[in-house]
């Protein structure tokens, strides 16, 4: 474990000053090197242990803090590395996949949103929204307009069948709603 650096904090040179000054130069030293190259000397004792503990928390809360900076980094490349696309590119994009989104409410409703996702994380691809726009439509099933619609089924079985299952489902709800007594 080779480090750059290391904190020497005051403490240390406190516990060290009341000694002769040759002594002194010993304790910097076995600081220095486990501060540095990670070396204890055979048979160390509990100020040095002590220290040496101080000098991994360091460490560690140096490591962490290096981690988070690293992270909003990429975060923050990544959130400026987004161009907003225009509407003909939004249009072209649908066109060449087939869908009926439309250009201009899809480019309002992120635009709205400060190009953010549901979850509030920036953008990274409209593209990738564009797909996921037709994937909710087609769960959804809506209708573009009056002639994508099925023809309206006049068999008698099929609206029993279907109000017995309306039916059923009102019931189950007010259970699930019934008051605690």
């Amino acid at each position: 474990m080779e480090e750059t650096g290391f904190v020497f904090r005051k403490v240390y040179y406190d516990a060290a000053a009341k000694y002769p000054r040759q002594t002194r130069l010993e304790i910097y030293e076995r600081i220095i090197e486990y501060g540095l190259f990670g070396k204890l000397p055979e048979n160390p004792s509990s100020s040095t242990l002590l220290i040496k503990a101080m000098i991994d928390e360091d460490n560690a809360a140096a490591a962490a803090k290096a981690r988070r900076a690293a992270a909003k980094a990429r975060k923050d490349a990544a959130s400026k590395a987004f161009i907003p696309p225009t509407i003909d590119e939004v249009r072209a994009y649908c066109q060449e996949r087939g869908n009926s989104i439309d250009p201009e409410g899809f480019i309002a409703y992120y635009a709205a949103r400060g190009w953010k996702l549901n979850n509030g994380q920036p953008m990274l691809s409209w593209q990738s929204c564009v797909i996921t726009w037709e994937s909710k439509r087609w769960r959804k099933r809506v209708p573009q307009d009056i002639s994508d619609r099925p023809p309206p089924s006049y068999d008698l079985e099929v609206a029993e069948r279907l109000a017995a299952r309306t039916d059923r489902a009102v019931r189950k709800n007010r259970k699930k709603k019934a008051p605690l007594t």
